[in-house]
């Protein structure tokens, strides 16, 4: 019984963890050029790779999982994120930004993409 209390407690801290995390990635000044090219799913992929210096497989499969499904967080672990990526590599190709595998550990963004993805966040550019 103690056990299962110690267990509840931990599920309702990580998803108290995950709503902070999701209120933490949406972005107020989204580009205009990303928010019609990229799907939601997509722009939150994104978010996470911009905060992140690797963002592991496991951390963006629990993101890519809480779109469209409200507080639930079972969704984590499905691969949506692998899924996700060469449509967004693709997506994000003319805007100069190329997203990296590590492979065995997740993605990352390299300097000079970071860079433009900054600078698109900034400016609110449309690609070239």
């Amino acid at each position: 019984m103690n056990t299962e209390k110690v267990l509840r407690d931990r599920i309702e801290l990580l998803e108290e963890e995950l709503r902070q995390l999701k209120a933490g990635l949406a972005d107020p000044h989204l580009p205009k050029a990303f928010a019609e090219a990229l799907s939601k799913q997509q722009m939150v992929i994104l978010q996470g790779l911009r905060r992140k210096q690797v963002a592991s497989y496991e951390y963006l499969d629990c993101i890519a999982g809480t779109v469209g499904n409200s507080e639930r967080s079972d969704n984590c672990g499905k691969n949506r994120a692998k899924t996700a990526m060469l449509n967004l590599r693709t997506r994000l190709k003319p805007f100069g930004i190329n997203i990296s595998t590590w492979r065995g550990v997740g993605y990352y963004l390299d300097e000079q993409s970071k860079a433009r993805l900054e600078q698109q966040f900034a400016e609110g550019e449309s690609p070239r």
